[in-house]
């Protein structure tokens, strides 16, 4: 089964955050959204994310940038788990469990690392799979070209990465 596939409409999904509050996909209608699906327990993710994390926090003290990154965490975490993996590897963008599975299964998930760009109309715009060396290098040109209204590079990614259960 492949994952999902750039220009198809990204599935909506509601879960709730570490805070325990609802968010829901659509409500970001409207801007770019990075979602990050990973788990605790892939070695890949244990190496990606904090750069992924570095990555945010630039973006997010830039205020030309407009677009949202979203942890999705899949697999076998619990919220508990998830929580001390984001605090050991110092990960502060947004984050929720995908507790039954059901946003792992509609986003058609073969690895994680995987990020899915959908853009400000709900549309898949780019899919990268499993960790690499350039990977955070290609999310950045990714995102800043999302946020100007431009033309996304053109990378095909898939990398290394972990089974996402």
């Amino acid at each position: 089964m492949p994952t999902i596939t750039q220009g198809s409409p990204a599935p909506d999904f509601t879960l709730q955050d570490e805070q325990a509050q609802s968010m829901q996909l659509s409500q970001f209608r409207g801007t770019p959204v990075l979602l990050n699906f990973f788990n605790s327990t892939c070695p890949w993710c244990q190496t990606e994310m904090p750069r992924l994390a570095e990555l945010y926090r630039r973006l997010s003290d830039d205020k030309e940038v407009d677009v949202a990154i979203l942890g999705i965490v899949v697999g076998q975490d619990t919220p508990p788990s998830a929580a001390q993996f984001a605090a050991d590897k110092q990960l502060d963008f947004p984050m929720a469990v995908d507790a039954d599975g059901a946003v792992r299964v509609a986003y058609q998930l073969e690895r994680v690392p995987t990020l899915v760009l959908v853009d400000a109309q709900g549309i898949v715009q780019r899919v990268y799979e499993g960790a690499s060396e350039q990977l955070a290098g290609i999310v950045e040109q990714t995102i800043m070209s999302a946020a100007g209204g431009n033309e996304l590079p053109d990378y095909n990614l898939v990398g290394n990465g972990c089974a996402p259960d």
